[in-house]
């Protein structure tokens, strides 16, 4: 799984350079992300890591944390090497 929390975190800092506009509110960063990474298909890969960071409103530092917790809750997973899936009921 380490290899690709690295790989999210070089997506996420790749989308820090498109800024963050406000797109959803309310809730802990980490509802936020799985909000809107369920809202892109359950997957998180590099073509909608900024797209994922701009609707949840959070940090690749946050997102890195994030990842990580829902590694260890077994609610995320590697899929397609680079790309990581929720296994969230929403993404059942």
């Amino acid at each position: 799984m380490k290899p690709s929390l690295i790989l999210v975190s070089l997506f996420a800092l790749a989308a820090c350079a498109d800024g963050m506009p406000t797109a959803m509110s309310g809730g802990s960063a980490e509802a936020r992300f799985v909000s809107a990474v369920e809202n892109n298909g359950c997957i998180l890969n590099q073509a909608n890591t900024a797209r994922v960071l701009n609707q949840a409103q959070v940090t690749p530092e946050q997102v890195t944390e994030i990842v990580t917790k829902l590694a260890g809750e077994g609610k995320i997973e590697t899929s397609m090497g680079a790309s990581l899936r929720l296994t969230t009921p929403a993404c059942s």
